[in-house]
């Protein structure tokens, strides 16, 4: 009897622990352009931990605002070859070596900002979003 009950007690404590790990708020951003959440996970996370959920999200946003800010062109093409695998990047590398010319690299150098200026101002914009939530 005495197994048994720590048996449950254990499969208890496991069951709870997993919940946790699970549902708990996650430091990656989790809304999509229209500062709506996205994903099961944090769905759940939002409707479980609320304000604190949205004060991790607000940290995130601010963090990725401020890396966007002061890093270098470079930088933002590296941190975006990260989600691709080696071979792609080392094959983009390549590419990127041979038959690019300044045209090119100047309209790819243009597109790079726009694109950043695009994240900046959806986070920008999401982070209002959130402060607001969070005052609410």
């Amino acid at each position: 009897m005495a197994n048994s009950q720590r048996l449950n007690l254990l499969l208890l404590a496991l069951g709870i622990a997993l919940v946790y790990w699970t549902t708990k708020p996650d430091e990656n951003i989790a809304f999509d352009r229209s500062c709506n959440v996205i994903g099961l996970r944090a769905t759940i996370s939002e409707a479980i931990y609320g304000k604190s959920f949205w004060e991790i999200q607000l940290a995130s946003t601010d963090e990725a605002l401020e890396w966007l800010e002061r890093a270098p062109a470079a930088d933002l093409r590296e941190r975006e070859g990260q989600s691709r695998n080696p071979v792609e990047q080392r094959m983009t590398r390549l590419s990127d070596k041979q038959g690019t010319t300044a045209e090119e690299q100047a309209a790819a150098k243009e597109q790079e900002q726009k694109d950043r200026f695009d994240q900046m101002a959806w986070l920008t914009s999401c982070d209002a979003v959130i402060r607001l939530k969070l005052n609410q």
